[in-house]
């Protein structure tokens, strides 16, 4: 199945660390990826175990509720998958996956759109407040279970380490876009940065069970505080 990129595309493969997946170009259309097709019963259940998890805590979610809310029989589930924890994980990597996406996309848009230093500044900032604002927390928090998970079990790490890859690749290599434009620091380390721009988005998780948080806006603010200082011309570049 062929699938239109919504936005331009970058110079670099973002997805080619995306197992299964893989670019290509017609000319009618433009850049397309593609995507390996699946069972229609096994992406039915994949697909309504996606949308229990956007529902519901992911220990709330029973097999039993699974099969009801599909409407697909107990052993058609135990045909495409090996048990329930395996339905699980891969819908909880489809997930993530649409959170790289959305990541990769809006960071593409920020460097591709901007035409200043000062613009992709403000872009940033943008980006900023709506990553971190309190109706984001939600996802923060499964993001970070979902790494916790990833950490304890080598399985699941092996699947969802592999969409993190293609996550730091991306942004490090729009990272790199940006210095070449003279837009961040040259002197700064386009990976570091990358794992550092996706650490303190996640940051604020912190924030958002502590019973006493403090006030949000302080926390942005440092933020864009920090981003100023790397988005600067390096201390001997011609300003």
């Amino acid at each position: 199945m062929a699938v239109p990129l919504a936005s331009p595309r970058p110079r670099t493969d973002l997805r080619r660390d995306c197992p299964g997946r893989k670019w290509t170009f017609e000319p009618a259309h433009g850049w397309l990826w593609f995507v390996p097709t699946i069972h229609p019963t096994r992406a039915a259940l994949q697909a309504t175990m996606v949308r229990l998890l956007d529902t519901y805590p992911p220990d709330d979610v029973t097999a039993d509720m699974l099969l009801a809310e599909s409407g697909i029989s107990r052993g058609s589930l135990y045909h495409h998958f090996r048990d329930f924890k395996d339905v699980t994980d891969h819908a909880q990597v489809e997930r993530f996956t649409r959170h790289v996406d959305e990541s990769v996309t809006a960071f593409t848009m920020i460097t591709t759109a901007s035409k200043s230093r000062e613009e992709f500044l403000a872009a940033l900032n943008n980006l900023t407040d709506h990553t971190q604002g309190p109706d984001r927390a939600t996802n923060r928090a499964n993001r970070v279970w979902l790494l916790g998970q990833a950490t304890n079990r080598s399985t699941f790490r092996e699947i969802l380490g592999s969409e993190q890859q293609r996550l730091t690749t991306a942004l490090t290599d729009l990272i790199r876009e940006a210095q070449s434009k003279g837009w961040v620091r040259d002197d700064l380390d386009a990976g570091a940065l990358a794992v550092f721009i996706q650490a303190y988005t996640l940051g604020s998780v912190i924030n958002d069970i502590t019973p006493s948080p403090i006030d949000p806006e302080g926390w942005t603010h440092l933020i864009k505080f920090i981003s100023v200082v790397f988005c600067e011309p390096a201390p001997d570049a011609p300003r």
